[in-house]
């Protein structure tokens, strides 16, 4: 028990629970929905969780990852403040969201439109605050919180798929239990500031605007959408509803692994801003013990992947997406890029090169969108996910470049020549 009760206490090990509890329940819902819905209502979970990942990412790294890295005394300092952000940006987002689904219930739009807003709401209730709360949770000492708050998720995602399965609760009525289950964890993690300061929040929000910094990560992010969310909506004008929810049933398997992976490279990130700026050979041991990491579980990720897409689309969708391995593999790949590429943002942000992380995204998700046109035309799903593994390449291969200069940079001043 004492054992137990140390491995506990370590962060990384409750990380890591937390994440596997998530990332399961994450897995039991898209192998629900795909084999219970419409592949209507399918593909419109699909957009509407692009469209949610894509604010989850724009907020992560221009309000989350930024709050990691600060010293500790500016956390304790700030606590209040962050909470108070917190309740403003995501209180109006999912306002937007449902002022959207509200307007495609009262306008002539076609099903799809439909079923992308009512998922887009849910799905920013369940997903957008993720990051934040578990880093918060973290800062605060309550990280046990964010653990019981996953397996609260694994617990609903899999009365959801039993209701799915029994076709005893629609497709509404399941996104509004998964926004229900999203506002009341949001309202008990806030509760651990004590009391969130919305005018500190505010202050906060204007300074990272003023700064530049958050800007800087906004643009980079929402350009980055070009590589992983804006192919989606250009195969959406091409391919038929199936190949479209290929696009998003295929990458079932990577979602969990990519969460997991996330969710402990902010663990990282909080470790990182702990080391004495001042120390860059401690800081540079754990940003290439960590890209080890997380290149080998890429790889891992990849080929487990690759060798068993076939039997991996039977077992979770039975037939329903039989043809569809070869998006799979690619979805593999990609996998590797984005575990990889997260040692190397903690390196560019903190060396504070936010406007040229952020011209590398735009880059890479110009491109993406250029060659999304033709490769979704011809080769539809595949093509989408093609030009997805492009535009990473690109903003890949200028971010390792930029990060290997800097870390030799760093290293020369440490031991100059002569």
């Amino acid at each position: 028990m004492r054992l137990i009760r140390s491995l506990l206490r370590n962060p990384r090990i409750l990380a890591f629970l937390d994440q596997v509890s998530f990332s399961l329940g994450n897995f039991v819902v898209l192998m629900a929905f795909a084999r219970g819905f419409s592949p209507v209502e399918f593909a419109g979970y699909g957009i509407g969780f692009a469209v949610a990942i894509l604010l989850q990412s724009v907020y992560r790294i221009a309000f989350v990852v930024p709050m990691a890295l600060v010293p500790e005394a500016t956390f304790a300092a700030e606590r209040r403040g962050y909470a108070g952000q917190h309740v403003l940006i995501v209180g109006g987002l999912l306002a937007a969201s449902a002022l959207a689904w509200l307007a495609t219930l009262a306008l002539p739009v076609p099903p799809l439109a439909v079923a992308s807003a009512i998922a887009a709401f849910s799905i920013l209730s369940s997903f957008l605050p993720q990051d934040f709360e578990r880093t918060f949770l973290l800062r605060t000492g309550h990280q046990a919180q964010a653990l019981l708050a996953s397996l609260a998720f694994l617990a609903l995602t899999l009365v959801s798929a039993g209701l799915v399965a029994l076709h005893a609760a629609p497709f509404t009525g399941i996104m509004l239990l998964f926004w229900l289950f999203g506002v009341v964890r949001t309202a008990l993690a806030i509760r651990r500031a004590p009391g969130a300061d919305l005018a500190r929040g505010r202050a906060l929000i204007e300074a990272s605007v003023r700064a530049g910094s958050a800007s800087w990560n906004m643009l980079g992010t929402v350009a980055s959408s070009g590589f992983t969310h804006i192919p989606l909506f250009i195969l959406s004008f091409f391919a038929p509803a199936i190949n479209v929810a290929a696009f998003t049933a295929v990458r079932a398997p990577m979602q969990p692994m990519q969460i997991v992976v996330r969710s402990l490279d902010l663990v990282d990130k909080v470790v990182f801003g702990r080391i004495d700026p001042d120390d860059r050979v401690a800081r540079h041991r754990h940003l290439r013990r960590t890209y080890l990491l997380y290149l080998a579980v890429g790889l891992i990720g990849a080929i487990l992947i690759g060798a068993f897409a076939g039997p991996l689309i039977s077992l979770m969708f039975g037939t329903k997406y039989a043809g569809f391995e070869g998006t799979m593999r690619l979805w593999g790949a990609m996998f590797v890029l984005i575990s990889s590429a997260l040692p190397l943002e903690t390196a560019i942000l903190s060396a504070g090169h936010y406007r040229g992380y952020a011209l590398m995204q735009c880059a890479g998700g110009a491109l993406a969108v250029v060659v999304a046109f033709p490769l979704s035309h011809y080769q539809f799903d595949f093509g989408a996910v093609l030009a997805c593994l492009i535009g990473w390449s690109l903003t890949y291969a200028m971010l390792a470049t930029r990060v290997y200069l800097i870390i030799a940079r760093n290293e020369d001043r440490e031991h100059p020549i002569g």
